[in-house]
């Protein structure tokens, strides 16, 4: 009898763990193997992107990040270029020094997707497009990240807010040749010719960590301007802040 009853337990135990997984295979494969037709329009590609997943807000999400993952890289130079720009500004603290600070990358989520390639503000930028235009509630979250100035985003699902950052999930464009303006344009443009020639594999991995990420666990590389947003209660009412 007490055998029987551990099986029990043991079955309805596995049965529940598989139950309150997600597999994310279908939707990840559908993000990797975009029709190159898409690339052209931001909206269209998202409508296909999501068409399978009109029911579940997570996959929603899922299919949106793993294509940002997938297709569109940090792009180091932009960054470097920036940087000493960065350095003689001041220390930025708020949401109105982030926007002083983005103010020097300027882009818009149609661009992100034309050039393949942007700082954290842009893949962000480009998440939340997507995820509104899918039908998600999103938004776009600004702070620090191992204390330099950073956005991620926080995503609606089953009226659970999470957080999530593609950024970090993804990789980076590499500034191998890259000396100055004229030869960073150059290499987008050469770059562009052989993503859409099929000359460039996407090799890129997700990283698992920075999609619904653990609050907890978030919080110790991700410090958000406004605290509700660290989505941990006693920050949330020392911030006096109340989610939408």
């Amino acid at each position: 009898m007490r055998i029987l009853i551990t099986l029990l337990f043991l079955i309805l135990s596995f049965s529940s763990i598989s139950y309150a997984k997600t597999s994310y295979g279908d939707a990840d494969s559908r993000a990797y193997r975009v029709p190159e037709k898409y690339f052209d329009n931001l909206d269209e590609l998202t409508d296909y992107l999501v068409k399978p997943y009109q029911n579940n807000e997570e996959l929603k999400a899922r299919v949106i990040f793993a294509f940002i993952v997938y297709h569109i890289q940090y792009d180091m130079y932009e960054y470097e270029s920036g940087y000493e720009w960065e350095r003689s500004t001041a220390p930025v603290n708020s949401h109105k020094d982030a926007e002083n600070h983005y103010s020097h990358f300027k882009q818009t989520p149609h661009d992100t997707l034309k050039r393949r390639s942007g700082v954290c503000r842009h893949l962000t930028n480009l998440f939340l497009h997507m995820g509104k235009r899918a039908g998600l509630k999103v938004v776009e979250i600004e702070g620090t990240a191992t204390n330099l100035p950073h956005a991620w985003n926080g995503v609606k699902i089953k009226n659970k807010w999470h957080l999530l950052d593609v950024t970090w999930a993804g990789g980076r464009l590499s500034l191998r040749g890259i000396k100055d303006d004229k030869s960073y344009k150059r290499a987008l443009k050469i770059r562009e010719k052989k993503i859409k020639s099929g000359r460039i594999k996407n090799s890129k991995k997700i990283n698992e960590e920075w999609f619904l990420s653990n609050p907890k666990v978030f919080i110790k590389t991700h410090v958000p301007y406004d605290l509700k947003w660290t989505l941990i209660e006693k920050y949330q009412k020392a911030s006096g802040g109340k989610l939408p």
